[in-house]
């Protein structure tokens, strides 16, 4: 009888099994997804019913899963619990018409370190059509580790990364008529050496980017899709990756229209881009060659095409109009295109642009309309070969040649490009770059020294080549020195890297935090970079940023006061004028590392008086100025005391230079602020209006405080910051004249000399007290003498 149960159980459970293999319904057969996908077979079919289903999916073989549509069938469940669709290790796997989101999304922190994605496809091959996907804690489907996929007509909406994220060699997607809206990141993304084909896709309104294809190996075909909107570029291509992008529209987004960065090539050809808020078409990497053709590039509020920082390819066939600075524009270091037979019309500047020591080549192009010249060639040592153009019809001259800006004060470095050159191995170009960069003493238009920007880049590295994969990144370094044995920048690299390494053993908090060990691999880090910086001295001793980086090495490993000042006047010598050097040395004369009342004060002054004719005022606030922000305004006016007169026109003159640089006018402020100038504070407040620079007030409520207290409108901000604001009185400046003195005096004599006299101070300070002492005995003895006669007194009376 058992037996005969047995087999009946085991032929229900077979019949059920076949047919599962075919078709099942839930609910019905399941109350549950999950359980009905456990329960069919290979090949199966899984149909949904409407309703919300708080489930989290998990398929590990191939079935077909059909909802009743997006709009109807609905898996949700909170984001803690995970992804809501998973596909594992299989292939046949069809899903359509249903909508995945987590629905507690609105509650989310933003600084959560978990986002867990709606959908993910791992090693698998699957087809998903016509689904709603989003909001999630994450990507809305994250396609990774070889899988096979195609995304039909999905809408990605409200997701916390991308809408759609394709990763890792092997993996391939066919994206098609997707849409991807409000996703904070962005719509589409190819990363980690993937590949994708996206046709008739509408990424908009994304947080970051339409889509963004990066990494080494990664590549995508872009046809015929829309992105726009977008708060970022519509299409970037970067980081090594390949990109064929051809008839897209790309509108009004945020950025770029297309860019292609970071040593990423392919095409771009007809597409139409239109309306973006920086450069139509943009192609800026070292060596990068795209080809760029049969675009129509209208009205971006910067350049219609942009080619840059050393790109090359050919510009051809375009149509640049109406664009509100130039139709097309060339600049920069080893920059090298042909640019032919487009149409540059109607721009507010000019139709074709070559600038910042380009090269390249310009023919056949037609420049009609534009507010000033058809084709303009400007700045020292540019130098493209103009053919035959048709240039008429300008609001200046066809052709025009003007001086512009000396190399010096051409923006020529960009930090992550240099990272990005050293991992590519441009040595030669590298060499270049350092070479031109001592030789002009190049700073950007807004001031900064390009030279310390130039090592920045080198020692972040990029990519996989960063310090912090060490054994990769020195042996590339070996690779550079070796090919380039006579050069210091491989060897200033070197120790920059070192310095690095040391501070992050020590940690930046205060000494007597730094363990035994933090402070012994500080030391041995900082003595390795010592060792390359003379050996590089050694070579040639020509670079200011050599000895700016000394200063500060042997400054820590306690060199004397003499020893520094002969690496300072080192790098004094080579550029005059190099910032840095002032900076580090100022940096190291504050309170807090040792220095001496007042002398900081007087190194300000020193460097005023040797940089007048050049730089004076201007010096003077730098100094001043750099360390108030570092240090912030409050502390940095209890200890220190600076000419105002000399720091508000310092400010004044670099306000002029730099009209446009925002950082200046708030630094400016911050200083009348620190001053106790409250009228020109509140001018000055005005002017900056909502542009407050981070980089100068440490957050919106300093910001805050200070424009009340500028203002007078607010008596508790006036009374707050008048306990803390410099005192004007007699008494205060007659002090600090005596402190002035006295710290001069110092300064002036032999340390025996300083032995005497403190010896000196001592006794008579001892010698006062002591006769206090005697005093108050005295004074004692006669109270209690008094006392006694009194009560004497009283014992007679009685």
């Amino acid at each position: 009888m058992h037996v005969v149960k047995f087999f009946l159980v085991c032929f229900v459970v077979v019949a059920r099994m076949n047919a599962a293999g075919d078709k099942l319904v839930v609910p019905g057969d399941y109350a549950s997804i999950q359980a009905a996908i456990e329960a069919v077979g290979p090949g199966g079919i899984i149909e949904v019913g409407p309703g919300i289903y708080e489930e989290n999916l998990v398929i590990r073989r191939g079935i077909e899963l059909r909802g009743a549509g997006s709009d109807s069938t609905i898996v949700r469940n909170v984001s803690n619990r995970g992804k809501l669709l998973r596909v594992i290790d299989t292939a046949g796997v069809h899903v359509s018409g249903f909508t995945f989101q987590h629905s507690d999304t609105a509650s989310l922190p933003p600084n959560r370190t978990l986002f867990p994605d709606a959908i993910e496809i791992i090693n698998s091959g699957v087809e998903i059509h016509s689904c709603g996907v989003g909001p999630s804690a994450g990507c809305g489907i994250t396609i990774d580790q070889k899988s096979q996929c195609s995304v039909v007509e999905c809408l990605f909406e409200g997701n916390s990364q991308s809408g759609i994220f394709v990763r890792g060699e092997g993996t391939k997607a066919t994206l098609q008529r997707n849409r991807c809206i409000n996703n904070q990141y962005g719509g589409i993304s190819i990363t980690k050496g993937a590949q994708a084909v996206a046709e008739e896709n509408i990424c908009l309104n994304n947080g970051e980017w339409g889509a963004r294809i990066l990494d080494k190996g990664a590549s995508i075909i872009l046809k015929n899709n829309t992105f726009s909107l977008n708060r970022g570029p519509g299409i970037t291509i970067e980081k090594w990756a390949h990109g064929i992008v051809e008839g897209n529209v790309s509108s009004e987004n945020d950025a770029n229209g297309i860019i292609f960065k970071l040593g990423a090539n392919g095409s771009v050809l007809g597409n139409t881009v239109e309306k973006n808020a920086r450069h139509g078409i943009a192609v800026q990497s070292l060596a990068a060659a795209v080809e760029v053709s049969n675009n129509t590039c209208n009205e971006n509020r910067r350049n219609g095409i942009g080619v840059f920082l050393g790109a090359g390819g050919d510009v051809t066939g375009n149509t640049c109009r109406g664009n509100g600075w130039n139709g097309i524009a060339v600049g920069g270091w080893f920059t090298n295109p042909v640019v032919r037979d487009n149409e540059c019309s109607e721009n507010a500047r000019h139709g074709v642009l070559f600038e910042r020591s380009a090269r390249g080549k310009a023919e056949g192009n037609v420049c009609r309309g534009n507010k000033l010249h058809g084709i303009l060639v400007v700045d020292e040592d540019t130098q493209p070969d103009i053919g035959h153009n048709v240039c008429e019809d300008n609001g200046g001259e066809g052709i025009a040649r003007e001086d512009g800006v000396p190399v010096s004060r051409q923006n020529q470095i960009d930090d992550e490009e240099i990272g990005y050159a050293l991992a590519a191995e441009y040595f030669d170009k590298l060499e270049k770059m350092a070479r031109l960069l001592r030789q002009h003493k190049c700073r950007y238009s807004a001031g900064a020294w390009q030279l310390g920007h130039f090592y920045r880049g080198l020692k972040t590295g990029y990519g996989d080549i960063t310090p912090d994969n060490r054994e990769a990144f020195a042996s590339l370094i070996e690779r550079w020195k070796k090919a380039y044995p006579e050069s210091v920048t491989p060897l200033i690299t070197q120790a920059e890297v070192h310095v690095a390494y040391g501070w992050d053993a020590r940690g930046g908090d205060s000494a007597h935090t730094v363990t035994d060990e933090g402070w012994a691999t500080f030391y041995k880090e900082l003595g390795i970079a010592r060792d390359y910086l003379l050996e590089a001295e050694a070579l040639n001793g020509n670079d200011p940023n050599l000895y700016n980086l000394l200063l500060n090495v042997c400054n820590c490993l306690d060199c004397s006061a003499s020893e520094l000042q002969a690496i300072f006047d080192k790098g004094i010598a080579i550029d005059l004028g190099y910032f840095p050097l002032y900076y580090t040395k100022a940096w190291y004369l504050t309170r807090r590392w040792g220095g001496r009342r007042g002398e900081l004060e007087r190194f300000a002054e020193k460097a005023f008086a040797l940089t007048q004719e050049m730089y004076g005022y201007t010096m003077y606030a730098l100094i001043a100025s750099s360390i108030a922000i570092r240090m912030g305004a409050e502390d940095f006016m209890r200890k220190y005391s600076f000419d105002w007169e000399k720091i508000d026109k310092g400010c004044m003159a670099l306000i002029e230079a730099f009209p446009d640089f925002n950082y200046y006018l708030n630094q400016h402020c911050l200083m009348a602020c620190v001053n106790g100038d409250q009228q020109k504070a509140q001018k000055l407040f005005d002017k900056i209006g909502g542009n407050m620079d981070d980089d100068v007030w440490r957050n919106r409520s300093e910001f805050r405080k200070w424009r009340q207290w500028a203002s007078g409108n607010t008596l508790a901000a006036r009374q707050e910051l008048a306990d803390k604001a410099p005192h004007s009185s007699l008494e205060s400046s007659t002090i600090a004249a005596l402190r002035e003195k006295l710290a001069l005096l110092f300064e002036n004599i032999s340390w025996a000399e300083r032995a005497m006299i403190c010896a000196l101070l001592f006794f008579v300070i001892a010698f006062f007290l002591f006769a206090v002492s005697k005093k108050r005995q005295s004074q004692a003895l006669l109270k209690s003498r008094s006392t006694d006669d009194n009560k004497e007194d009283d014992k007679t009376t009685i």
